[in-house]
């Protein structure tokens, strides 16, 4: 078993803290995400597991086996982990082969030439880059060098992976198969795997679970479906995705659904993820992909809210326009032609789901 278990740990440097008592339980196999804005505490959570900062305090277990434990004043160097650490740059060595680079840490710890060949063989098959094993880096793409760091990491058979961004140096489409690929890899191999991003197409598509984090802390640890269906607080509602906070009243509240009333007069019934109470002021994340622009008379009223298009942008497949209700601009998606609406009423009619919504902080 390699489950991860990290309690209240904390990273200060100096009197400034970067991670602020963050406590995660990773199962063993699962692939979970730390995602969240530069300067968060992901990386230097990463850090901590790996051996590469010793933290100010806290506990850090793997398989049962304590790192890191402030109490009983355990420190277990890197070299001692056996972690499988994938960075940002990949941090191939220039001037050794894709067969050396990945050999290299099998060299270190004394294995045999013969049992080197095969393990190093057998990585680079895993990747699809067997037959690139006496090139050296500069001779690679991107994604080449990327597929070459991990099977440098699998050559050793580490007990965990750590990926910190190692996507991020990638062209869009490229990053979008790579994911694919890397987490269809991680399965098959079975292995513990954290994984650091900013990027949230990353963090929902490839992960069994996302630690969402914000100053040092993480604000919410769930499924990649509840982190968005169900964020925990506004700064998770406007981080993962495309939300926009609309301010509304509570006017009536029956069986579940909401009747609010916005500053411009005009009413919708909803039904709300937090149990609102009438008179209580509250903001409805509203997503984009929840609203359908309509031209003429929407086809549930009670869900719709009339506006004007302020801005507009052509995506090929789609547009996407900034559409005015009062002075609260929505982003919509839409696929019908804005240069043929030419007047007449225009309404977003939001779908039949449940919004997320926070009270108004006094």
């Amino acid at each position: 078993m390699a489950e991860i278990v990290i309690s209240e740990l904390v990273q200060h440097y100096g009197n400034v803290p970067a991670v602020s008592g963050v406590s995660i339980h990773v199962k063993d196999g699962e692939l979970v995400s730390l995602l969240g804005p530069s300067g968060c505490g992901k990386s230097t959570t990463l850090a901590a597991l790996a051996g590469l900062e010793r933290p100010t305090s806290g506990s850090i277990t793997v398989g049962g086996i304590p790192f890191f434990d402030s109490q009983k004043q355990i420190y277990l160097p890197p070299e001692a982990r056996n972690c499988g650490l994938v960075f940002q740059s990949y941090a191939l060595w220039p001037h050794m082969t894709v067969f050396e680079n990945c050999a290299f840490a099998l060299n270190l710890r004394k294995v045999s030439k013969a049992d080197q060949k095969k393990r190093v063989m057998d990585a680079l098959a895993l990747v699809e880059m067997e037959n690139f094993a006496a090139r050296f880096p500069y001779q690679l793409s991107g994604g080449q060098q990327q597929r070459v760091a991990l099977a440098r990491t699998l050559t050793y058979e580490p007990t965990i992976l750590l990926l910190d961004e190692p996507l991020s140096n990638l062209d869009a489409k490229l990053r979008e198969r790579a994911r694919t690929w890397l987490r269809s890899l991680q399965k098959k191999v079975g292995l513990t795997t954290v994984f650091v991003t900013h990027d949230q197409a990353e963090a929902l598509a490839m992960s069994d679970r996302v630690a969402v984090m914000n100053a040092g802390k993480i604000i919410q640890y769930d499924t990649p479906q509840a982190i968005y269906d169900q964020p925990k607080d506004r700064f998770v509602a406007d981080f993962i995705g495309s939300s926009v906070l609309l301010r509304t009243r509570v006017t009536a509240s029956a069986d579940g659904r909401h009747t609010l009333a916005l500053p411009d007069g005009q009413h919708i019934t909803l039904q709300l993820t937090y149990p609102a109470q009438v008179n209580e002021n509250i903001d409805v994340a509203i997503r984009a992909e929840t609203l359908n622009l309509v031209a003429g008379t929407p086809g549930c009223t009670e869900r719709a809210l009339k506006g004007q298009i302020s801005n507009s942008s052509y995506l090929g497949s789609r547009y996407e326009c900034d559409f005015t209700v009062g002075q609260t601009p929505l982003r919509i998606e839409t696929t019908i032609p804005l240069t043929s609406i030419s007047s007449g009423d225009l309404w977003a009619e939001l779908a039949n789901t449940r919004y997320a919504a926070f009270p108004v902080d006094k």
